[in-house]
């Protein structure tokens, strides 16, 4: 996946992209977390059962625009199973999710036959969002 974004509202949950699977905390998102970095994460069952990773990085100014690339091994897991790079540059530190990466499970969602949305949700992105793109193969 990759897309340019300009941020509106700061430190608030705001879901770019999503995966819902129509059955109560059974998604995939990717989001901007109320401490303003990117997440990308799957919830079984639980609030509490996530895997993913988020940036350690902040992204914190709503006049810039700024591009995000996203490739995800859903083969693999741990990090060698996600690589993300901002404006051109790769960006190598992540902190895991509550129970670890565990990439390779997002292809439950990412690839099935559910809901995607873009930028709308309960926790709807507030910005800009241009030249999205998102390749499944």
């Amino acid at each position: 996946m990759s897309f340019w974004a300009k941020r509106g509202k700061l430190g608030a949950e705001q879901y770019i992209f999503g995966v819902d699977s129509g059955v109560a905390w059974y998604s995939t998102f990717l989001e901007f977390t109320a401490s303003d970095q990117l997440r990308l994460y799957t919830n079984y069952g639980l609030s509490t059962t996530r895997y993913g990773w988020y940036t350690t990085r902040v992204f914190r100014d709503p006049s810039a625009w700024i591009h995000f690339s996203i490739a995800i091994d859903t083969s693999q897991s741990g990090q060698a199973s996600r690589r993300l790079w901002i404006n051109g540059i790769e960006e190598t530190v992540f902190t895991a999710e509550v129970n670890g990466y565990n990439t390779a499970s997002m292809n439950t969602y990412l690839l099935g036959n559910y809901s995607h949305f873009l930028g709308s949700t309960t926790n709807g992105f507030d910005g800009y969002l241009a030249d999205v793109n998102f390749v499944d193969s």
